[in-house]
């Protein structure tokens, strides 16, 4: 809106004072025209008295009126045609420019990775970039005008925002019949006066994230399992408590339906010796044998008869035995693991158990539930031939240490799929894992306290998943969007981390590690000692890397950079008990922050 003077001062009727100066001078040339054509005859009859001369006066009469009407024509044309023309160059001009603009935004469209789609309130697509037509499998003008649930994603509902301030939307998760998981996030457009037009939707493919979730989670449950187990078999007394504290482990620790403990009679029928989690006296009406028969045709019989680990994935589709398999799913099981338990070779045993999901049970954790099976085996034994229990213990911290080395294997190598999206920060998780860690005993803290900072470190930009790669790549400035997207990493990784029961809180680090002591950091600007030790640890050792490092926009600063950054800001932005030791550390050349190749 223009200020009251300015809205006084202007004509109401644009355009109005030019037309009457136009007509006025029209008027006069018309009158000075015709008293010209009238009058100037009858002057040049008096004045020469001869018709002759008057004729050829008329013809030069004519011929300069002519020239000077030309004459007016023609500066008349050179002022206003020129403007006119020129008018006409720069609109094209401009329309160029816009096309140019056009088809730069089409080609930054279709460079996004990530599909994108606008559809109107009938569903119906009107804008959709390369990547969502690939996802459709159709040409994009195949795309244009059809509703989305003819292309992708089928059968699943899309929010239609009505409004502006529908923005709040969370996203969609959804999953595709190719097992893969996408997540679309849905945004308003609407017109200049604010009605709405269209609603956009980005969709991420959520499928790597969600499976290494699964796998992390499946990972962790065994760990957990495994871990409780090795507990009841140092403190157990008997083989009867043993059996039944391993069951109620697997079902109240492992999150486990149902769990039970077989062994095997002379006739090679498996009784059932313990349970937990049983429904309705399932287990205790098992008929099962290691015969090949239909009894032992079933997970477990085969399992025993065999002497190896036995998987139903599905009970749903399995091609086993029908009547076990009927008989499982009635009761809500949809798969089974069933593992051999031996003793100097042959087997006497076995420890099945069932999960209420399908394919529950994943290569990594088979391998340690087999690990799990063994030590069972072996405490068994041990009880029964009264083996020194020094023995039993060693074995299970053996089989501990190499749980918690299994599970810093997993998050390393998921730690380098995230940094193969973004080349330039190769290495970069694994060194600040190194140094916090180097930073941490620099402190004196424990040694436990130290292998939790360096898992942290491991994923501590596991939430980066979800950020486009096209984003994290960019060698230019990013725009404040862009960079309120990056920032979402701390809170993504914590949702990914948040229900894993690791023992150490790696979740809440991964979620504070842009937090800083006066309040001025990252997701929740929480201060001080609200901000974990750990993340505190992680904070120092994040930045100092970063600076230390080749970035896309920035060549590597260098230690001292970084050494001058913490210094600069310690008590105020990094807690200077943390800045110290880095400082020391680095100073002192007690560590180095080269890069190194991912282990």
């Amino acid at each position: 809106m223009l200020p009251a003077t300015t809205r006084d001062s202007v004509d109401p009727h644009p355009g109005s004072g030019g037309r009457r100066v136009a007509l006025i001078i029209s008027l006069v040339y018309l009158a000075t025209a015709t008293a010209w054509i009238v009058f100037s005859d009858a002057f040049l009859l008096g004045l020469t008295g001869d018709p002759g001369l008057l004729s050829r006066l008329q013809t030069y009469k004519g011929i300069g009126f002519v020239a000077v009407t030309a004459l007016a024509l023609f500066f008349a044309l050179n002022r206003y045609v020129g403007r006119i023309l020129d008018l006409l160059g720069r609109v094209e001009r401009q329309r160029d420019q816009l096309q140019q603009v056009r088809e730069r935004w089409t080609e930054a469209f279709d460079a996004i990775q990530d599909p994108i789609m606008l559809h109107d309130a009938e569903q119906r697509i009107v804008r959709c970039n390369l990547a969502y037509a690939k996802k459709a499998g159709l040409e994009v003008k195949a795309v244009i005008g059809r509703p989305y649930g003819e292309c992708f994603p089928r059968s699943v509902r899309l929010p239609v925002l009505a409004s502006p301030e529908d923005r709040g939307v969370p996203p969609v998760e959804f999953s595709t019949p190719d097992g893969g998981h996408h997540l679309a996030t849905p945004y308003p457009v609407a017109g200049p006066d604010g009605t709405p037009l269209y609603t956009l939707h980005v969709f991420r493919d959520i499928t790597e994230r969600r499976e290494f979730e699964s796998s992390l989670a499946k990972l962790n449950r065994a760990l957990k399992t495994l871990g409780e187990v090795n507990r009841v078999l140092v403190r157990a007394r008997d083989e009867a408590e043993l059996l039944e504290k391993i069951c109620r482990a697997a079902v109240e620790v492992g999150g486990f339906t149902l769990a039970w403990v077989g062994y095997v009679d002379d006739d090679l029928r498996i009784r059932p010796m313990a349970s937990h989690g049983d429904r309705n006296g399932y287990v205790s009406g098992l008929n099962i044998t290691a015969r090949e028969d239909a009894a032992g045709g079933c997970v477990t019989g085969i399992a025993v008869r065999e002497g190896r680990v036995n998987v139903i994935d599905d009970t749903a589709r399995d091609a086993g035995p029908r009547d076990c398999l009927n008989q499982a799913r009635r009761m809500g099981y949809r798969s089974m693991i069933a593992l051999s338990l031996k003793s100097k070779g042959k087997v006497f045993g076995s420890f099945t158990i069932y999960s209420a999901e399908p394919e529950a049970f994943a290569e990594d954790e088979i391998a340690l539930l087999e690990e799990m099976a063994s030590d069972l085996a072996f405490g068994i034994t041990t009880l029964r031939n009264e083996v020194k229990r020094g023995d039993l213990e060693a074995r299970a911290r053996r089989h501990l240490e190499q749980l918690n080395a299994g599970m810093e294997q997993a998050i390393e190598a998921f730690a380098l799929t995230i940094e193969k999206r973004d080349p330039y920060t190769a290495g970069h998780q694994r060194r600040v894992a190194d140094f916090a860690a180097a930073i941490a005993r620099e402190m004196g803290l424990p040694d436990d306290r130290v292998q939790g900072i360096r898992l942290g470190g491991l994923i501590h930009d596991i939430g980066k998943i979800y950020i486009p790669s096209e984003i994290l790549n960019r060698p230019g400035k990013l725009v404040q969007m862009e960079f309120d997207l990056i920032k979402t990493h701390t809170t993504v990784g914590y949702d990914i981390l948040k229900g894993i029961d690791f023992n150490w809180p790696v979740a809440q680090m991964v979620l504070q590690h842009h937090e800083r002591l006066d309040g001025s950091g990252y997701p929740e600007g929480v201060k001080g000692d609200a901000i974990l030790l750990e993340a505190r640890i992680l904070a120092v050792a994040d930045v100092i890397e970063a600076m230390s490092s080749h970035r896309p926009y920035r060549p590597a600063l260098g230690p001292d950079a970084g050494i001058e950054e913490i210094l600069r800001h310690r008590g105020t932005r990094y807690d200077p008990d943390v800045v110290d030791a880095a400082a020391r550390l680095l100073r002192e050349k007690r560590f180095d922050l080269a890069p190194a190749p991912f282990r």
